[in-house]
């Protein structure tokens, strides 16, 4: 079986490849992990704190900050939301109770700053909206949907700009996997999709994507399909254009990133 590790060569480019200002962000990764990294330096951890207090046999799908009181949430597989503790990365329901059945394998999870409530699609074209306070479905909403021509979607990410407490105007943003293209979602009720250009990343079928609120810088984490471990990627949300800033330290899978909006 070949070798899939990160060669020595690569991690040498990679530490080249740096964005144009280091913030802080935490991820998931496969074993159930909320890892912090500097998005400059992926490839040196600074913690990898075990999740708590799911329950036997769920995991985490997505994760992203609150603006409006710059929480930690996240999605769980059985379909609930939870707050997660950054210093112990303990998760609390928000409600016993699943807000809904999902459908799919990968999902993108945002917070709408505009109106504080929670976005969850998914790669089957599920398009949900979630009221953070009580856990409880707002609204199952259009189905995702693009140009025929293109087929069905396969959305792994989703990401809102202007990510800060009383913002007045956001744009949510989606990647497809299946066509590795970066896409808006407008109007996000509706699932319409709209191509903005082709990502130069060799994506495999689960995503991380978030924009940071302080600099609207997009990021992606993603697994390459030729390799074991999973990179971090700028995106260009003109463009679709993406370069990689480096490797994530250790050989899982990431599946979800957010970037603090306080």
């Amino acid at each position: 079986m070949p070798d899939k590790s990160i060669p020595a060569f690569l991690l040498a480019v990679c530490l080249t490849g740096t964005a144009a200002r280091a913030e802080t962000a935490y991820a998931l990764d496969s074993n159930v992990l909320l890892v912090k990294f500097d998005t400059n330096t992926p490839f040196f951890i600074e913690s990898s704190k075990a999740i708590r207090g799911l329950l036997p046999g769920e995991h985490m799908l997505g994760l992203d900050f609150r603006p409006a009181n710059g929480q930690l949430y996240g999605l769980g597989s059985t379909g609930r939301i939870y707050t997660i503790n950054l210093e112990t990365a303990a998760a609390t329901a928000v409600s016993p109770a699943p807000f809904a059945r999902l459908e799919g394998t990968a999902f993108g999870f945002d917070f709408n700053p505009t109106v504080d409530r929670i976005r969850i699609v998914s790669n089957t074209g599920q398009n949900l909206r979630v009221h953070p306070d009580t856990g409880a479905l707002v609204a199952a909403d259009g189905r995702l949907n693009q140009k025929a021509e293109f087929g069905a979607p396969s959305i792994v990410g989703a990401a809102y700009t202007n990510s800060v407490a009383g913002a007045t105007s956001t744009t949510l943003y989606g990647i497809d996997s299946e066509r590795r293209v970066l896409v808006t979602q407008i109007p996000p009720n509706d699932g319409t999709l709209n191509d903005v250009g082709v990502m130069n990343i060799d994506l495999a079928d689960v995503a991380g994507f978030d924009i940071s609120p302080r600099t609207g810088i997009a990021y992606v984490v993603a697994r390459a399909r030729s390799v074991v471990a999973s990179g971090i990627y700028q995106v260009d949300l003109a463009t679709g254009a993406s370069s990689q800033i480096g490797w994530i330290e250790g050989n899982d899978q990431i599946s979800g990133i957010a970037i603090p909006t306080r």
